[in-house]
Formats: C-alpha cells, structure tokens, sequence
C-alpha cells in the first residue's frame, strides 16, 4: 500500500523536482474550500442578504405559479433567468423545500467546475501537477468572490454550465460533441444572460475554422434559444423579455475598465495575469493545432473577461461576477506556466525554481482565514430571534429584505424590495411595472393587509405609502450583522398599523 501511495505521487510530480512542495498550496486551498462549505451548507437562514429571494423563486414555482408575470406584493422576479429555479424547484419537490436544496446546485456545480478544469488543463499539458494548480487557483478565490461558490445564487451554476460548454467544444472529438456544447450553451444562457458572450466569440473561433461546425453549432443553439424565448414569452403574457432583458439593460453603468484591472485582478490575481498572455506570444515555431489552441483560449479569455466587467461595472455589481474571469485565467495561466517552464528550463537550469516561485506567489496572495465566513453561535442566535420577532405578530408580516425568512416563522413571503426597484433603473424601464407595483403596495398598506411591517432601513418606497396608515412601533437591534455576505444593517425598523 504504501508503495501504492509513492508511484500515484510520482504520477503527479517527481520526487526529485522543486514542485512538488508546490502541491501543497493547490490542496491546501482545496481542502479548506470544501470543508468552510460542509459548514457553511447546512447553515439555516440566509448567508447573504439575497439568498432567500432565490429560495422563494423556487417556491413559487413548487406552488404551480409561472415564474414571471406581472409584479405583485407577493411575489416578483429577479431579472435571471429561469433554471436555477427550476433545478431548485425540481430538488426541492424531491428532498424537501428549504435553503439547502439550491446551495447544494452550487456547492455540486463548483465542484464539478474544478474538476473540468483539472481534466482541461491535463488534457491540454499532460501534467497533472499543473492541472491540479488551476484547480487550486480558482478555488483561492472561493473567500475573494465572497464565496459564492456555495451559496444559494445563479453564479455557480452558470459558471459549471459556461464551462461544461467550453470543455466540450475544446476536447470534444465525437460527431455529436458539437450539438452538446450548443445545448449545453443554451442552458447557461437560461441560467445568466451574459453567457452570450462567450457563445458569439467561440462561434466566430468555430467560423474561422471549421464552416460547417460553425452552422451545426449556430443552428442548434438558435433554435433551442428561439423555442424556449417563444414559450416564456408567450405563458407570461410578455414579462419574460421584460425581466432578462428590459430591466437589467436599463441599470446603466457605473465603473469602468481600469478599475477592474488594478482593483479586483491586479490585487488578487497578478502572477495569472502577467503569464496569462504567454501562451499568446509564446516564441519558437508553431503548428495549426498550437494556434488553433491559441485562438480558442484568445476568445475564451476575451469573453469572460467582457462578462465580468460588464457585470462589475453595473451597479450593485460585487466581487461574484468575477467568476468567469478569474475561471478563465486559472486555466489560462496554468497552461501558460507549463508552456514558460518548458521553454525557459531549456536554456537555465533555474527555470523550474522560478516557475515554482511564481506559482507560489499567486497562492500566497490570496491567502485568507476561513473562520468569518463560517456561521457562528451568534449568527444562529440572533437570526432565531428575529425569525422569533416575526412570528410573534398575527396575521401577515411584510419583511421587505428577506426572503424565506418569514417561511420559518411560519408566515408567508412577499415581492423582495430588490426585485422591484425599478425606479433605480433609469427611463428605460418599463412604466407599467412601475405603477403596477405602487398601485399593488398602495392598496395593500391602504387595506392595513399586513399585521407589521419591518423595514431594514428609512426606506422612501414604503414610508411614503405607510404615513398614514402604520405607525413605528419599535427597533429590533442586533449586534452582529444577520447574514455573512452582502450589506445588512444591525436594526430593523418595526411598523403597525394605526
């Protein structure tokens, strides 16, 4: 057994090179991605302030609701798109309705993500040390993202899929591989929008190389894309296009490049971004194959970076929409390391040492202490107590940033404040959601429909709508945040009617 242990070991690196006490780093952070999320998993409240507004998603549609239709006080859609929900919904129907289920999709799809990338990166060097390297590099970043890698949110699962579709495309040697990236493709672009990007980039790598795969792919995607717009389109009388479409190209911006570069990636990520480009102007004598490979990771590169800055730059938009980016250049740099060690040990006998040296560097810049975002006592406590604080009034409660929430204090949900800002959405936006959902709160306060009404700050949509009809009642403060991620005040500001 134990001579077992020594050869698969050699399978990954020889004893006799510098890098193997380089493996150290990439199952370091591995092994504490995992076990901060076994941890974090079971936690049973919201670990950031919008996970319990994807849980009602799937909730609504487990009670036989279509996911979008017109905004109502008790339920209104984020501007995603539908199958994380409906993966959601599916699981829940099967294991039981409640915040586990859909940070079970994501901490399953993040693994599967590091997985695929170990397989790319083997597939295109044959090392397994450098395969098991990027693997570890995105998985550094699990804390920078604020761990979204585990929670319950689209961006896990749109990343595997995004990605499911690139291995395919990129290892695929089977007549039918190029119709499964295409459909796979049509899965994310149904999880996040913004996988659009990457579709028309690696279509164009396709066009440039091979005509008729370029239109089996193009086609298939289409047509699949087409049929699914038509039928949402039509069973939500019109919403759809209005929530994936309409409503977020209407945010605006509010960041630009140079910010993204020198703030997110040239603090977290600079050993990947400065080898990155190697593969790009790598000397010596190429061959078709090496620049097809080229092109390819030239598009997938651009592609995700273009998705996480146009999500970087729009408002609200967090460290999370660095995922794709950050996928792409662990995978990237990774093979360019492999491409740069080979070239530079040939002529300095040093040059695996300053690779390794290198590659040490990244990992230590990333270095983070798990312990925060693992829930504590506290967090179990005071979230009790505000479920308790909730349970405590008869009738309807209207909790206006929490979603799920009110579920354990055994009251119904309603509409998320989120998921009705329109008025911060500029002109574009649609005026019938508007007044349809200042006409749907008037009535509903007017009706005094709700027995409190528990703000988490001096929210203008609503204290204009309550001044006459609810009164403050009192302040529930809490010394700790309630959840681990996201902006959340430490008081709640307590209404009833008058």
């Amino acid at each position: 057994m134990k001579w077992k242990w020594l050869s698969m070991a050699k399978g990954y690196v020889d004893r006799s090179d510098p890098k193997i006490w380089m493996l150290v780093f990439p199952t370091f952070y591995l092994a504490v991605f995992l076990i901060t999320s076994l941890l974090r998993v079971g936690f049973p409240y919201q670990l950031s302030w919008l996970e319990g507004a994807m849980v009602d998603n799937a909730r609504w549609i487990l009670s036989g609701n279509p996911l979008y239709g017109p905004p109502s006080v008790d339920f209104t859609p984020f501007f995603y798109p539908p199958l994380f929900s409906y993966i959601s919904a599916f699981f829940m129907k099967l294991l039981g309705a409640n915040i586990l289920i859909p940070r079970l999709v994501s901490l399953v799809s993040s693994l599967l993500v590091l997985l695929l990338i170990w397989r790319l990166v083997k597939y295109e060097t044959g090392s397994n040390f450098y395969a098991l390297t990027a693997a570890g590099f995105y998985a550094s970043f699990y804390a920078f993202v604020r761990c979204f890698y585990d929670m319950a949110r689209v961006d896990a699962l749109f990343v595997f899929l995004l990605f499911l579709g690139v291995y395919i495309l990129r290892t695929s040697k089977k007549p039918y591989g190029i119709y499964l990236s295409a459909f796979v493709f049509y899965l994310a672009i149904f999880t996040k929008q913004q996988a659009l990007v990457v579709v028309v980039l690696l279509g164009l790598v396709l066009l440039r190389e091979n005509i008729k795969k370029f239109f089996k792919f193009t086609i298939t995607f289409s047509l699949l894309c087409f049929f699914t717009f038509l039928y949402f389109q039509q069973a939500s009388d019109g919403w759809f296009l209005f929530y994936i479409y309409t409503f977020p190209r209407s945010h605006g911006f509010v960041g630009f490049l140079v910010p993204l570069i020198f703030r997110d990636l040239l603090l977290n990520a600079p050993v990947l971004l400065l080898m990155a480009p190697y593969l790009f102007f790598k000397p010596g004598k190429e061959n078709s194959g090496f620049r097809s490979q080229r092109r390819f990771y030239l598009a997938f590169f651009i592609s995700t970076f273009a998705i996480s800055w146009m999500s970087r730059a729009h408002p609200g938009g967090a460290e999370n929409v660095l995922m794709p980016v950050l996928l792409s250049l662990s995978i990237l740099g990774a093979i360019s390391l492999w491409h740069f060690e080979q070239d530079i040990r040939v002529a300095n006998k040093w040059g695996t040492y300053f690779v390794t040296l290198l590659i040490a560097c990244q990992f230590l810049f990333v270095i983070y202490n798990p312990l925060p975002v693992i829930p504590n006592k506290e967090h179990y406590r005071w979230n009790k107590k505000f479920v308790d604080l909730i349970g405590n009034f008869k009738g309807e409660v209207l909790v206006t940033q929490f979603g799920y929430i009110p579920i354990l204090a055994g009251k119904k949900t309603h509409t998320h404040k989120t998921a009705i800002d329109f008025s911060l959405s500029g002109e574009n936006v649609s005026r019938e959601a508007r007044q349809i959902i200042n006409r749907e709160f008037r009535r509903a306060i007017r009706q005094k429909q709700f027995s409190a009404i528990i703000l988490r700050n001096k929210d203008v949509f609503f204290l204009q709508k309550m001044k006459d009809y609810y009164k403050w009642k009192s302040r529930f403060v809490i010394p700790i945040p309630l959840v681990l991620h996201g902006v959340m005040h430490t008081y709640f500001e307590v209404y009833v009617p008058k």
